[in-house]
């Protein structure tokens, strides 16, 4: 019998417009290893495989100043009326949060994304010129794929965070 494939579903939310997946439920090794992480103060990393395998993409949480830095490059390109806020945004989020691809056996590493020591007239160009430096030759259906997977990673990343909230998250087994 034939094991059927698994699909996710997508939904816009009312707020945003964004798609977004059903809240995930993060497993024992998710939760282990974000646990790992956080006490660590390194970050969580998460690799997908793609298509049976042929492609991996892995994503990492970011640090503070990562997210600053994402804020800011959104938030101050969003003001350019003549930009997709939505599109940019996507590629901005991908830059940050991707940390490599593998197609077959090449693996790509991405090296740290920073804009930090840009102008705001100057963001808009810099994830612009990235993006495509990174990903413009990739077959557009694999990237649509990757975005989606972007997807999922930061609705896990929400999740653990609001699992590591609960006060039963922290409680060890036992008596104690």
């Amino acid at each position: 019998m034939a094991e059927e494939a698994k699909t996710t579903e997508f939904k816009k939310c009312p707020r945003c417009g964004w798609e977004q997946t059903d809240k995930p439920t993060p497993d024992k090794e998710d939760l282990k290893e974000f646990v790992r992480c956080l006490l660590a103060g390194k970050p969580f990393c998460k690799i997908y495989p793609l298509y049976n395998g042929a492609v991996e993409a892995k994503f990492s949480t970011l640090s503070t100043a990562e997210v600053d830095n994402l804020n800011d490059c959104i938030l101050n390109c969003g003001k350019d009326s003549e930009l997709d806020i939505k599109a940019f945004s996507f590629k901005a989020k991908l830059l940050f949060f991707l940390k490599s691809l593998k197609i077959d056996r090449e693996v790509k590493e991405f090296e740290k994304f920073d804009v930090s020591n840009l102008k705001r007239d100057e963001l808009a160009a810099a994830v612009e010129e990235q993006y495509l430096k990174r990903f413009g030759d990739m077959p557009d259906p694999l990237m649509q794929l990757i975005l989606r997977t972007l997807l999922l990673f930061i609705d896990l990343q929400n999740a653990l965070t609001a699992a590591a909230l609960d006060d039963s998250f922290w409680k060890a087994a036992g008596p104690y």
